[in-house]
């Protein structure tokens, strides 16, 4: 991989002012794509016109089923990698999640932001890492 390549990362979330703030911490060091979409079919159209590397994805904003996410990002965007952004961080649902093909889990109470940046460059490498408050595993 070049060294000198921005990673693509797109963040999908409902809440504007997270958008923002996530944008001005981590736009500097990605090529960074951050869309508030509210539903399914504005998340994909910004995903199928700008094929990113990293989809950081607050599932709760757009999608009722991960599973079904997942079929379709890979389909649409099959290099791709997802990490989930969200507050509900118990052990089942974060497993969940990577048995659906998730890359990445963030609980957004991290604020570590050399941790995220050290995770977002796993995830584009294909490692699978979760951030929760309580643990990092």
């Amino acid at each position: 991989m070049n060294k000198n390549r921005k990673i693509k990362v797109h963040l999908a979330d409902d809440n504007k002012s997270f958008c923002k703030a996530f944008a001005d911490i981590f736009g500097k060091k990605y090529n960074f794509i951050c869309s508030s979409a509210s539903n399914e079919k504005e998340f994909f159209s910004v995903i199928e016109s700008n094929f990113p590397d990293v989809i950081v994805c607050d599932i709760y904003s757009c999608f009722d089923n991960l599973e079904v996410l997942m079929q379709k990002i890979l389909q649409r965007s099959p290099k791709s990698k997802l990490a989930v952004l969200s507050f509900e961080t118990g052990e089942e649902f974060v497993n969940f999640c990577l048995a659906c093909g998730v890359k990445g889990f963030f609980d957004k109470a991290i604020t570590d932001i050399d941790l995220m940046n050290d995770a977002i460059e796993k995830i584009d490498k294909g490692e699978t890492i979760v951030l929760a408050a309580q643990t990092v595993y």
